[in-house]
């Protein structure tokens, strides 16, 4: 897969912007698609500091090569993909981390979400939705695929008729405009742009949610506003 070229900037070196790579460390035990993944990645300006196929290889390589972002097969055998996610956190904290999926499946989706994993991507994603989803976890956004968000709402929802509660939360006008764009998985810039406001507008806005929520991350308040009864 080849990357479109772009014109060398004419500023002095004092002006130019130095950009560094992003330190991804690749973790799955299906051997084509870990090497697949990382020839992508590689292409397209990524580092690889490793890539390995369990789960004690990645807790060694998070210590010792401090990758910005970990690309985690959730389906992983032995030592489940969430669990690793989990010992991964603990080992570096504040590690970004994006789970990837073959099919939609509840059980690990939730299991994934406790352990703090930050961003969900199916395996057959496209290459602009692969390279984007990891630029904007790095960055601190959180990205799920359409698939695995109607799941987990669908599975919140079903919860809520069961057992309907309404938690009482203070947000602001601008907090409830901004919860349902939440939990369909918006990023900051498609949160900006439904409101017409700064990303760097949204960012806040988003961030005073989540801890209103008392969430981590945006998939665990999405998670959080659906189970509450607010979306």
């Amino acid at each position: 897969m080849g990357t479109n070229g772009s014109a060398q900037s004419l500023r002095s070196p004092l002006t130019r912007r130095i950009t560094v790579p992003l330190r991804v460390l690749v973790v799955d035990d299906h051997d084509l698609f870990r090497s697949g993944l990382c020839a992508l990645l590689s292409e397209r300006g990524f580092e690889i500091v490793s890539d390995v196929p369990d789960a004690d290889s990645a807790v060694e390589g998070v210590r010792r090569l401090r990758p910005d972002v970990v690309v985690i097969g959730l389906d992983l055998s032995g030592v489940s993909g969430a669990e690793t996610a989990r010992r991964l956190a603990e080992a570096r904290p504040g590690v970004r981390i994006v789970g990837f999926l073959v099919t939609p499946d509840a059980a690990t989706v939730d299991e994934a979400v406790d352990a703090g994993v930050h961003s969900y991507l199916m395996k057959d994603a496209t290459v602009e939705e692969i390279v984007e989803g990891i630029r904007l976890t790095a960055a601190g956004d959180s990205v799920f695929s359409p698939h695995i968000a109607t799941l987990i709402l669908r599975r919140l929802h079903a919860e809520r008729r069961e057992a309907p509660t309404r938690s009482i939360v203070a947000l602001t006008e601008r907090e409830w405009q901004v919860l349902p764009l939440l939990v369909a998985g918006k990023s900051n810039v498609e949160v900006a742009a439904a409101l017409f406001i700064s990303p760097r507008t949204a960012k806040h806005h988003l961030a005073n949610l989540l801890e209103k929520l008392g969430a981590e991350n945006r998939i665990q308040g999405a998670v959080e506003a659906v189970r509450r009864g607010l979306a």
